[in-house]
């Protein structure tokens, strides 16, 4: 491999490993290791395209002067959910669906995942994650990963559990939708942090 070569893969890699902390909804299925071999085998490869819409370095720009009433953004997030919740019972993957475990994404890039759940997991424990990324452009991902750590954190009398999620076998379509609704996050916070700046002067 030459030297551009190894400077390019070094840059994908970097790239990858770039994350942003903004809060997302998460639901995580807890999945058996056979019942993960069995999805694989059954959906292929690849996961099925979840992203309603296209996201990409400027997907905001595109946005920004398109009406989208909210009410239909939230009814067609809730129709794919429950989808996916009736196409899991009737996969025969397994005799019950998977349990869930409702969550809050602390931070995401290509690699990886925190989110914040209210049961313990252990480490090792394969899931499967469906992804509330972004409302505007409207980005839902549907994504397998492990459990690689567990941190109780106490807040406000209640205990939470701060889960850190490999992804296994993520698309590379997939994480360039999550690459890019990182750096879009980062954009937004630039412009809220030098808008506060102007206001403050």
């Amino acid at each position: 491999m030459g030297k551009e070569e190894m400077d390019g893969q070094q840059a994908k890699e970097k790239r990858s490993y770039v994350r942003a902390d903004f809060s997302f909804r998460v639901e995580l299925r807890m999945l058996s290791t056979e019942e993960y071999r069995l999805m694989r085998k059954r959906l292929g490869h690849g996961r099925p395209e979840k992203a309603l819409m296209k996201f990409g370095d400027t997907a905001d720009e595109g946005f920004r002067n398109t009406a989208v009433d909210p009410c239909l953004v939230d009814f067609l997030v809730h129709m794919d959910e429950k989808l996916d919740r009736i196409l899991a019972r009737l996969s025969g993957a397994t005799e019950n669906p998977p349990s869930a475990n409702d969550g809050t994404g602390l931070n995401i890039g290509g690699d990886g995942m925190m989110v914040r759940i209210d049961h313990p997991v252990d480490p090792g424990q394969i899931v499967q994650a469906s992804l509330f990324l972004s409302r505007m452009p409207l980005v839902f991902m549907d994504l397998f990963g492990e459990v690689i750590r567990v941190e109780p954190v106490t807040q406000g009398g209640r205990t939470f559990y701060h889960t850190g999620i490999r992804f296994l076998d993520i698309d590379i379509n997939d994480r360039e939708k999550i690459i890019s609704c990182v750096f879009q996050s980062q954009r937004e916070a630039i412009r809220k942090k030098r808008f506060a700046r102007v206001e403050e002067g």
